[in-house]
């Protein structure tokens, strides 16, 4: 069975991981949750870096209810189509595993030790909670840190260099000054 792995982005042929082409699998036996978790892991190794997406990763927890959702789906019985699935929780929502610092200093360390009802739900369905993503990521001196990411509609052309090097997307300097919409 061939797996795409964490090999380098380019959005011209990125194939995503994505949940409907993993339920089909996990289902057929030809993929497990954890091995899937595994993919998802490896891909953050790499791009975490570069992409600053995360606040906080539980992989020991990840990995416990991804052993737990594979012994499901191998036993028939599932607990939904997202069972085993990795979910990032944004960190405004409370989770009983991580911190939940809301992107600000003042909450540094916080730790509710209960679930959103989202959270919750998520959980009941058997998704794997495995990270809490950060606010403005990646947008340089354009959002990051600033919280004006969803207020941002578009971006200078200095801005917009700035963030084709920090995902390192594949485009020349004249191809983002020719950016018809940024």
């Amino acid at each position: 069975m061939a797996h795409a792995t964490a090999t380098g982005y380019d959005p011209r042929t990125h194939a995503p991981l994505t949940c409907h082409d993993a339920a089909r699998r996990f289902e057929a036996g030809d993929d497990t949750p954890r091995d899937y978790l595994e993919r998802c892991l490896a891909t953050i190794e790499e791009r975490e870096p570069v992409v600053r997406a995360f606040a906080h990763l539980n992989r020991d927890g990840a990995r416990a209810a991804a052993d737990a959702s594979a012994a499901r789906w191998a036993a028939g019985s599932p607990l939904s189509p997202i069972d085993g699935m990795p979910v990032g929780i944004k960190d405004l929502l409370e989770t009983r595993d991580m911190p939940t610092e809301y992107g600000c200093e003042a909450f540094r360390g916080n730790f509710p030790r209960r679930d959103n009802a989202a959270v919750w739900a998520l959980r009941q369905a058997g998704a794997v909670i495995l990270a809490k993503t950060v606010k403005g990521y990646g947008l340089g001196e354009a959002g990051e840190g600033k919280n004006i990411t969803h207020q941002q509609k578009k971006l200078n052309e200095d801005e917009l260099r700035h963030f084709r090097s920090r995902f390192g997307i594949p485009i020349s300097d004249d191809e983002v000054a020719e950016a018809p919409f940024y």
